[in-house]
């Protein structure tokens, strides 16, 4: 009688094996899902603190455009359609189409948004004649005087991410 011997693997020898390389991919795909999240969540805080930076230095660069500190007017009692003015810039002819205007920026806390204007003056009234979204996400804008010009402190929130800025500016000519 001859014995036979067959190479191979036993039932329990594969069950065992897809066990452990389960185990090993379960364990990779752990490691891969939280290196993606905090991926995202890095990318969020960079999206928010840009989103910040932008609106505070738009808003800066204006004010530095004014001529004089009596060209700033922080929240100006000007009716807008949508939100609340929280700072007129006496604008320079070439912002606007021709006559005396102002650049005000306002606050939607609906929409999460600040929006820069053109506010021109027509026949002693003020006309809106631009428009343009500067920042979205906000969540809190302030706009407070500080040492002969404007202090400017944004808060936006991007996901779950939150950014802040913070800029004082001043006219060129106070």
């Amino acid at each position: 009688m001859t014995v036979r011997h067959s190479r191979g693997f036993s039932l329990m020898e594969i069950a065992i094996a897809l066990a452990l390389a389960g185990m090993v991919v379960l364990v990779i795909g752990a490691l891969f899902i939280g290196s993606l999240n905090a991926w995202r969540r890095g990318q969020d805080l960079r999206e928010a603190q840009a989103m910040a930076g932008t609106l505070v230095d738009t808003v800066a660069r204006d004010i530095r455009g004014a001529s004089q500190a009596p060209n700033v007017v922080i929240r100006p009692q000007i009716p807008l359609v949508e939100g609340e003015a929280l700072l007129a810039v006496a604008a320079s002819p070439a912002v606007g189409k021709g006559g005396s205007g102002w650049v005000v920026f306002s606050h939607v806390p609906q929409r999460r948004q600040v929006v820069r204007h053109i506010i021109e003056t027509v026949d002693g009234r003020l006309v809106p004649t631009q428009s343009r979204l500067v920042a979205s996400g906000v969540t809190r804008v302030t706009v407070e005087p500080a040492s002969g010009g404007v202090m400017i402190e944004a808060e936006v929130r991007w996901g779950r991410a939150i950014g802040t800025a913070r800029v004082t500016a001043a006219p060129r000519n106070p």
